[in-house]
């Protein structure tokens, strides 16, 4: 290449450079009109309700899977010319939608490199798992059918009965009453069968199969990294081999056993001093262990939100625990059986996890949360706040909507919330709102002062989120400079109704 081509091609390429920056403001502004598009008509409609089975499945979510289901049949049916090519094709095609199915399993590991949430990264490993579960039965039931029948004396055959007996094995256990009431056998048996049937299905695949042994090896290769990465993590957070010893939870709760009440108002209280400081944005999330709660406590790692919050790392971290089954039923049993009123256990933490949302650039902002989601929201409030303290943010409202069944979960937090709204007071002014709504009508009378402040109020019945929005979204409860044209900031809506759903945006 000449020296005249060189130049024509540098100069050619600062034009564009120019160019591409001059239209890049305009880019910006097409992507966000784009994103309110895809939000407002995909993401957030429902295409099914939630239902006791099945769903919420929105628009967009719809969408994909048919996509995807439709690529998936274009792959299995394009140019296929006899019945043993289909066969063979739907089982290569199960194994190549494997890999995407075992590298998800690592749930919060990949959701992290992906940048996806949770939630997010678990609907892909579920729709890929059935995709594959599909193929691999058309796969078993076509070779049935061709060779008349499967001689077990052949070891290829005989892998090919075990991995179909795991799919089965897995579908079972993945039915919702099961997953439900023993989450924990559930979770432990699912990873056992999911690996028989990686193991099964290498020994099925024939040495000739060039594509099912790569994808089988790269599963094996993604699976053996996550876990080599997590086990690093783990050991560099809570310096297990240092002198200082492990963390410890000091696990308390809210009140003491009462006869003839149940506990679904009670909340425990789980505060982690860690070996290590840790920073934790608003909205991420924790994975614990804690191996001595019970004698299968060693096998189970939990998600929890983080409440505590802190524009440096923090040296203890705050969890609010809702108690259910198992593994939290017998935490709350170790915090009422001590006998100074709380527990202290081993605990290390795998994490943070998660994404947090930018909502300091928000003009107004409303949090809405139901039960125990309110966990979710703690960590958002007391960054506002702090932001808003050290004018690091442009959010000049803050309203707390929250709905509960009984008043006894908003009084276990009461301590929270008043301290949030003692921090609030920035020249005599303050940003932040709470109304709480109470769904068994314990209160006398529509509307009762909560707290030590007129800011957080207790209403009777369910939230009007159609009049509370439109009065948010007006920007007419702001307070303004008198006889100054003002130019209305943006809103966002947060909400989260249990602790591990994922936050949604609009």
């Amino acid at each position: 290449m000449d020296i005249i081509s060189i130049y024509a091609i540098t100069a050619g390429g600062v034009f564009v450079a120019l160019f591409l920056i001059s239209i890049l403001p305009y880019l910006c502004q097409l992507t966000k009109s784009l994103e309110v598009y895809i939000s407002r008509y995909l993401i957030f409609p429902l295409f099914l309700r939630r239902h006791r089975f099945v769903g919420p499945w929105t628009r967009g979510a719809v969408l994909i899977h048919l996509l995807y289901t439709g690529v998936n049949l274009f792959c299995l049916c394009f140019g296929v010319s006899s019945p043993t090519e289909f066969a063979d094709r739907s089982g290569t095609l199960a194994v190549v939608n494997m890999v995407a199915s075992y590298t998800a399993g690592h749930v919060s590991f990949y959701s992290d490199i992906l940048s996806i949430s949770r939630h997010t990264c678990l609907q892909i490993h579920r729709a890929t798992a059935w995709m594959v579960s599909g193929l691999l039965v058309l796969h078993v039931v076509l070779i049935s059918t061709i060779q008349r029948g499967l001689s077990l004396d052949r070891t290829s055959n005989l892998f090919a009965l075990i991995g179909a007996g795991c799919v089965v094995g897995l579908a079972v256990f993945a039915l919702p009453y099961i997953h439900r009431h023993i989450f924990e056998v559930f979770l432990r048996t699912h990873q056992v069968l999911a690996y028989f049937l990686l193991y099964a299905t290498w020994r099925h695949v024939g040495s000739d199969n060039r594509l099912s042994r790569i994808c089988i090896i790269t599963t094996f290769v993604l699976l053996s990294m996550a876990l080599l990465l997590q086990l690093g993590f783990l050991i560099y957070r809570n310096k297990i081999f240092s002198l200082h010893g492990w963390p410890r939870a000091r696990v308390s709760c809210n009140r003491p056993k009462i006869e003839g009440k149940d506990d679904s108002d009670v909340i425990i209280q789980v505060r982690v001093a860690l070996t290590r400081p840790a920073r934790i944005e608003a909205g991420q999330y924790i994975n614990l262990w804690m191996p001595s709660v019970t004698w299968w406590s060693w096998a189970q790692v939990h998600p929890f939100m983080v409440t505590s919050w802190s524009h440096s790392a923090q040296e203890a971290l705050d969890i609010l625990i809702q108690p259910r089954h198992g593994f939290s039923r017998e935490l709350l049993k170790h915090a009422r059986a001590a006998p100074q009123g709380s527990a202290s256990l081993r605990a290390l933490i795998i994490g943070p996890h998660g994404m947090s949302e930018n909502v300091d650039r928000y003009e107004s902002v409303v949090l809405v949360a139901s039960g125990f989601g309110i966990a979710a929201a703690i960590p958002y409030l007391k960054k506002l706040v702090y932001s808003y303290n050290t004018s690091a943010s442009r959010t000049r409202r803050v309203h707390l909507v929250w709905e509960v069944e009984t008043l006894d979960i908003a009084i276990a937090v009461q301590a929270t919330l008043n301290s949030l709204l003692e921090d609030d007071v920035l020249k005599k002014r303050y940003i932040l709102t709470i109304s709480i709504y109470v769904k068994s009508g314990q209160i006398i009378g529509d509307v009762m002062k909560f707290g030590n402040h007129d800011r957080a109020v207790v209403y009777n019945g369910n939230a009007n989120y159609d009049q509370i929005l439109q009065a948010e979204m007006s920007g007419e409860l702001i307070e303004r400079l008198p006889n100054a044209n003002e130019e209305k900031g943006e809103s966002v809506v947060m909400g989260k109704r249990r602790p591990r759903e994922p936050i949604y945006v609009c």
